[in-house]
């Protein structure tokens, strides 16, 4: 049977045989959601609102705009299990 590997399988196993090993052999993964990930969906719900602000409410100032932005960022934090920003 021809095996095939792919960079996910290859980067694993050159990080660490036992990673390489639960992951594919096992089929084992973490649990939850990485924080780098869930900061990146907050900056882009922060972002959606910028951008959204700008069409929609270009009278808002750029000190406005942040002040709502951040609290895009806050709502969307807020909904994992994660210390208060």
């Amino acid at each position: 049977m021809l095996k095939l590997y792919d960079n996910t399988r290859i980067s694993a196993h050159r990080t660490c045989n036992c990673l390489h090993y639960w992951r594919h052999r096992r089929h084992l993964t973490g649990s939850g959601k990485a924080p780098p990930l869930i900061f990146g969906s907050c900056w882009h719900c922060a972002m959606d609102v910028v951008w959204k602000g700008i069409k929609e409410a270009p009278q808002l100032s750029n000190a406005e705009l942040t002040e709502v932005s951040y609290e895009g960022f806050k709502d969307e934090w807020s909904k994992f299990d994660l210390p208060p920003v």
